[in-house]
Order: C-alpha cells, then sequence, then structure tokens
C-alpha cells in the first residue's frame, strides 16, 4: 500500500531526495514522462497530491516492467542504476554523512552521467541543461561546487572500483543518448574517466 500523503510529512530535503529517483525514469526510456515532469515541476514543488499520485504510479509501473524484463539483472535491469555509479562514490567519499543524502549524490550522479556522456560524444549540451534546469527549479544541487566538501578526484575514482556494481574490475556506467535514452557501458577506459574528472574538479 502507498499513501501519498505521508509524503507531506517529509522535510523538503527527504522529499526532493526521494524524487531524484522517480525523475531517473523519465531519463532511463519514458521521454514523455520526464516532459510530463518538467511541465509539472510547480505541483511537484507545492506537493500536490494527484500529480505526486501519477509520478508514484508511473514509477511503480515502470520498475515493474523493467524487473520482469531482467529478473535476474543479467542486463537492462543495470538501467535502474543511472547516476549510481557517481553517486556511491561520493556517498563512500563523505563518509556516508549528512553532507549528501542518497537522493542528492544520485541527482549529482545523473548529472555526472550526462557530462560523461557529452564527453564521450553519446549526448549533446541541450540534454543536461534541461535537467540541470528541473533540478535547479526544485533547489536540488547540481555540482560538487555547491557541497562544502574538499573533493579528491583520485579517491573518487578509486571508490567506484570497490562499488558493488563493478565487474571483473571493470566500471560499469549507465550513459545517455539523450533524455529517455539509456544504455548500458561497460569498456570506459581508465585515462577516460581521469581526464573527465580533472576537467571538472
Amino acid at each position: 500500500m502507498i499513501d501519498p500523503n505521508t509524503l507531506l510529512s517529509l522535510s523538503d530535503r527527504e522529499y526532493y531526495s526521494g524524487y531524484v529517483e522517480a525523475l531517473k525514469y523519465g531519463l532511463i526510456d519514458m521521454a514523455d514522462f520526464f516532459t510530463f515532469l518538467d511541465k509539472n515541476k510547480e505541483n511537484i514543488k507545492n506537493k500536490d497530491i494527484h500529480t505526486l499520485t501519477k509520478i508514484i504510479s508511473t514509477c511503480c509501473n515502470a520498475k515493474a516492467r523493467i524487473v520482469a524484463e531482467d529478473e535476474k539483472e543479467k542486463g537492462k535491469r543495470a538501467l535502474l542504476n543511472l547516476g549510481h555509479t557517481f553517486a556511491h562514490s561520493l556517498e563512500k567519499e563523505t563518509n556516508y554523512s549528512e553532507l549528501l543524502k542518497h537522493g542528492e549524490a544520485v541527482a549529482l550522479g545523473i548529472i555526472l552521467a550526462l557530462k560523461f556522456s557529452i564527453k564521450l560524444g553519446y549526448c549533446i549540451e541541450s540534454d543536461l541543461k534541461k535537467v540541470s534546469s528541473h533540478f535547479e527549479y526544485l533547489n536540488i544541487k547540481t555540482d560538487l561546487a555547491q557541497i562544502e566538501f574538499s573533493w579528491n578526484r583520485e579517491n573518487i575514482i578509486k571508490n567506484m572500483y570497490s562499488d558493488k556494481k563493478t565487474i571483473n574490475n571493470h566500471l560499469v556506467f549507465i550513459l545517455l543518448n539523450g533524455i529517455g535514452k539509456s544504455f548500458i557501458s561497460r569498456n570506459i577506459k581508465d585515462n577516460l574517466l581521469s581526464e573527465f574528472f580533472n576537467e571538472i574538479l
């Protein structure tokens, strides 16, 4: 059972931390859903129950569909980890403190996945701008510089290799060809990741 009214009891920070996991589905393979969320961002900010109920229903159906297609997590189900390869590393770097809640880390991870996808030539700046603008409207941080922490790029990369999603010491990234067009990448060379972090940090 899901009672959307429970969301009204949350602080804004907890509310938006959870919301990021909902928005993720719009980026994975439902561009129309992202468009809906963007058109209704004022309702989302105002915690409109009708809008929240539609969001919850859509996400439950989306997760059920993806899991049913890949029950044993051999392929497509990995797309649910969009943003998480980066996010888990950021959380570990901040020692899982209140400095960064999981959803906040995922939001930053999604932005990093988009930026990395742009660097590799998979998507374009306008995709990043749409997602960044959406997060910014809801006061969700989109830049590591907005977190009061001394980030260490070497540690961030090292943390990635200790993540449970790593396969045979190869990093698994969920990247994007655009909004609603995510894909699994298992062959990113270390030097490209190092170059990326040198550019953004």
